[in-house]
């Protein structure tokens, strides 16, 4: 079996088969022989290669065979020391796309590898729909500690408008902890941030000035809102708008959070 299967790697290297042939050679080898079997021996070849064989090549071919019986293979080689065996991993359990592979990328979300937590945050955050997003949400509320949080809450950052949006809702929380990592993350991402980002943002400050008395709340706000300066084309006007603010507790909010904060030039 394990001879079998370095020719038929040993043939995709050389480039003489495709991915897609090594994937239908795995498929007929699992109606023939017993799977787990195969599994352990092409875990023995990522493990050992030859000389000739890529680990990740392995992974990527495996991954297309799109069965499920490949679960626990993909979940062993997420926990790699190699991030790019670790990204394929992930890749093959979104591929799958079971319960169980959905089990371990949650699991993984508090790996002390900071590659591999944040290969699983994204895997959920792009690929598991709303489902994903309120996975990675309850986590970022968690007790967990603060750099597994914190990769979460990036991560929401890649969940098109519905991760976006979850995203400056944590600020809803109150939460000390949580409003300082989206701070963090919007002033590492600012330049991923985009006018579709500024807009749901802004419509979450609005929220906050009619309805919000929570000081944690509407102080986090501000301060996400005091990072994206750079971005926002009313900022100067915004800021007089909130510490003249009839809401109270958001005018002296403003006052704490921007002083007497000299006036940006406008955006153009």
């Amino acid at each position: 079996m394990r001879d079998e299967l370095i020719k038929m790697f040993e043939k995709i290297v050389a480039k003489t088969i495709t991915r897609e042939e090594g994937a239908m050679f795995l498929k007929d080898l699992l109606r023939r022989h017993d799977s787990k079997k195969i599994v352990s021996d092409i875990i023995g070849l990522i493990e050992k290669p030859t000389s000739f064989l890529y680990p990740t090549t392995v992974l990527h071919t495996v991954m297309l065979t799109r069965n499920p019986v490949f679960v626990d293979l993909f979940v062993y080689f997420l926990d790699s020391s190699s991030e790019a065996i670790s990204i394929v991993s992930t890749t093959g359990l979104v591929t799958i796309r079971t319960k169980d592979a959905q089990d371990a990328l949650v699991k993984h979300l508090n790996n002390d590898n900071y590659h591999i937590r944040k290969s699983a945050a994204k895997a959920l955050a792009e690929h598991f729909d709303m489902e994903g997003i309120r996975i990675l949400e309850n986590h970022a509320l968690s007790k967990r500690p603060y750099y597994y949080r914190l990769t979460t809450v990036a991560a929401l950052m890649n969940g098109g408008n519905s991760g976006i949006s979850v995203f400056f809702k944590l600020l809803y929380r109150g939460d000390t902890e949580v409003s300082n990592m989206v701070v963090e993350v919007v002033i590492e991402k600012s330049s991923a941030i985009n006018d579709m980002h500024i807009e749901l943002f802004l419509n979450i400050l609005k929220n906050a000035v009619e309805n919000h008395q929570d000081a944690n709340v509407i102080v986090g706000i501000l301060t996400v809102f005091k990072a994206l300066r750079e971005k926002i084309a009313e900022y100067t006007s915004i800021v007089q708008e909130l510490k003249t603010s009839t809401n109270v507790c958001m005018k002296k909010a403003a006052l704490e959070v921007f002083g007497a904060e000299t006036p940006l030039k406008q955006v153009s």
